[in-house]
């Protein structure tokens, strides 16, 4: 079957899922969910196998430097020598997409992109990305804003295309496990990417690049194990800073997202849209 997360295109294989989990897997990451064509940066094999093997019961990853071996309570994941992806999971959707994610972001920074601790959102042709902690109100800034569509509610996928494009992509990975009719299926190019600081008023306010990267950086999904990925890690936030806008926001719910990051875009639009 064919799945598709953000650009990357994956040729998968199940093993050991039954008929009804074959189905509810297909239809949360298979590429027809997405009726439009995707820009794809990569086509990847990867195979899913649900037969009992060592998984780490410790509270955090390990893995290798480069993060082609990860291992978690959820899953065990391998790249081999030819690329193709090697996944053992619980027979469970959570652990499926816990390790989809490890496999996501490490092929995604390789690539020119980053898989962030996020929601987007899409107003007037462009995108933009909020990252905070838990609770921070990603999920209710995109399910409660008064904008043109949500890309995602939980975990945002940024790449940049061959073509020099930062885009955010549509994510099927939802922390609601929800798709809105207002969901957003293109991906489109990234104005701003906001670090969430609270909801007791509404205001947008610019931050210093050092502390955009810092922000950024601890909402990078899932490669902390992996420190060998550090330098294309720094290098991918040193793109986003030169080429999407970066500011810190306090939205209060009741009043106007729209109004907010339109009066934000006409002060900050340095670009029609971000360039790679």
């Amino acid at each position: 079957m064919k799945w598709a997360v953000g650009p990357l295109g994956f040729n998968v294989v199940l093993r050991g899922f039954d008929a009804e989990a074959t189905d509810t897997l297909d239809k949360r990451f298979g590429s027809s969910r997405f009726p439009v064509e995707l820009r794809t940066a990569a086509s990847l094999d990867l195979t899913i196998d649900t037969r009992p093997g060592l998984f780490w019961f410790g509270r955090d990853a390990v893995a290798s430097d480069d993060g082609s071996w990860a291992m978690r309570h959820e899953f065990v994941a391998q790249r081999d020598r030819s690329g193709a992806w090697f996944l053992r999971t619980l027979p469970s959707t959570i652990g499926v997409e816990a390790g989809l994610r490890w496999i996501v972001s490490v092929e995604l920074i390789a690539r020119g992109g980053l898989l962030l601790h996020g929601s987007s959102i899409a107003l007037d042709g462009r995108s933009h990305v909020f990252v905070g902690h838990s609770g921070a109100g990603k999920s209710t800034l995109a399910f409660r804003g008064d904008h043109d569509g949500i890309l995602c509610d939980e975990v945002s996928i940024v790449c940049g295309d061959e073509e020099g494009t930062l885009w955010c992509y549509p994510s099927p990975f939802w922390g609601l496990h929800v798709m809105p009719r207002r969901h957003t299926f293109e991906p489109l190019p990234v104005h701003s990417i906001w670090l969430l600081a609270g909801w007791e008023s509404s205001r947008t306010e610019t931050v210093d690049d050092g502390e955009a990267l810092l922000g950024i950086g601890a909402r990078i999904v899932d490669i902390g194990a992996a420190s060998g990925l550090s330098v294309q890690v720094l290098d991918r936030l040193t793109e986003l800073l030169e080429y999407a806008e970066t500011g810190r926001m306090r939205w209060q719910l009741g009043s106007s997202l729209r109004a907010l990051l339109t009066d934000w875009v006409h002060k900050n639009d340095r670009n029609t849209h971000a360039t790679l």
